[in-house]
């Protein structure tokens, strides 16, 4: 927000963020960003009736709880796996929400009960893009990443030959999660809906198996089959199996034995592998290191690929939950990426002139929030624009 400009009345915003796991509701004020939330698991939700009800209900709570009068309610904003209809403010389609809610048009449903006029709808990427551009960095200097940094959000590096802008206008947003995807945005505007985690990561996975994408794509060698969440979990649980219980001689699989023998279903192994791996990189284990190392270079690929886009961001800020392993998942790869450049190598940067190469960030807190803050960056920029 610009300062000396005065905070108009209207400086609320309604913020959801549906998931296949959660659905997470928000306020968000304009000066402030987001000031609480809520989640509730998505399979709670039987219908939209049901939804849109269960969701207002948890709206008029925390407005409540907050002292916040409704009048101050700008609008709703709801960002979403799925494809948007941004005319009718709805999720036409989405591989991860329930079959029985869509098409989703919550933010209508919910709009109509407060009588607000501004509402939208967006693809979870883009919104989250939005919400760093509003409610993310600015620059302040050259900052490298000292010993201290290595597993504080919001610690980033930049190249050596990064010329910094007195403001990031042109800005990316990069999930590693259980999928993984990005958004871009150019002084407020989201651009495009650019498919970044279907672009080329290796044919191979790190023990030389055919890195196929999920059942909605099965394509061979998109980055999304090796370097997201999901994909770690399911190349270290595949070859555990494989391996004779007599060669499991890392700390690997004797952590995913520990699981095992717990009774740990294979939903919840695939999801907890990733943490344990970088545990036990942590510890010194000479295999997750490895895979650590294979890892951080795809991460490497990954720069390269949002380079190669075209969009040309000043900064881009990864988020998801293989980035709270940053010290291990994320700061290496930026070192690596940035000693590449210091050398002179264009294996990840291509032709891209070197003062335009951006920096490298790892949201403050891991891009958990940033799809409600798009949602509420929204409603403000359509009301007031990106500057106020």
């Amino acid at each position: 927000m610009t300062p000396g400009i005065s905070i108009p009345p209207k400086n609320i915003a309604l913020a959801v963020d549906t998931g296949g796991t959660n659905t997470r509701i928000g306020l968000l004020e304009l000066d402030k960003g987001l000031i609480c939330h809520a989640s509730y698991p998505t399979a709670l939700f039987r219908d939209k009736n049901q939804m849109a009800e269960t969701l207002y209900d948890g709206f008029c709570g925390m407005l409540d709880s907050n002292d916040i009068n409704y009048h101050r309610i700008a609008g709703i904003g709801h960002g979403s796996t799925g494809v948007p209809d941004f005319k009718n403010v709805t999720i036409l389609d989405s591989p991860n929400l329930p079959k029985s809610l869509l098409p989703l048009d919550l933010a209508p449903r919910i709009a109509k009960k407060f009588k607000l006029k501004t509402m939208g709808v967006g693809n979870d990427c883009s919104f989250a893009a939005l919400g760093e551009d509003r409610f993310g960095y600015e620059p302040k200097g050259v900052e490298p990443l000292p010993e201290g940094s290595r597993r504080s959000p919001g610690a980033f590096r930049i190249s050596p030959y990064q010329i910094f802008p007195k403001k990031f206008e042109k800005k990316c947003f990069y999930t590693v999660s259980t999928g993984e995807n990005g958004g871009f945005t150019d002084k407020g505007v989201i651009m495009g809906r650019p498919e970044l985690g279907h672009g080329y990561g290796g044919d191979e996975d790190f023990f030389g198996r055919t890195a196929e994408c999920g059942p909605n794509c099965k394509g061979v060698g998109h980055v999304e089959a090796v370097h997201s969440g999901s994909a770690l979990g399911k190349m270290i649980l595949r070859e555990y199996k494989f391996l004779p219980s007599n060669v499991r001689n890392s700390q690997v699989w004797t952590q995913i034995d520990t699981m095992v023998s717990k009774g740990m279903n294979e939903e919840k192994l695939l999801k907890a592998i990733p943490k344990t791996l970088y545990d036990c990189a942590r510890s010194g284990d000479p295999l997750a290191l490895l895979i650590s190392d294979w890892h951080n270079e795809k991460t490497c690929r990954v720069i390269g690929n949002i380079l190669a886009s075209g969009y040309q961001p000043q900064i881009i800020a990864f988020g998801g939950s293989v980035t709270k392993s940053m010290d291990f998942s994320m700061v290496p790869a930026f070192r690596m990426f940035a000693e590449s450049v210091a050398r002179g190598s264009k294996d990840y940067t291509g032709f891209q002139p070197e003062a335009q190469l951006p920096a490298l960030a790892v949201c403050r807190d891991y891009g958990e929030n940033h799809i409600l803050l798009g949602a509420g960056a929204f409603v403000f920029n359509k009301l007031y624009g990106a500057e106020l």
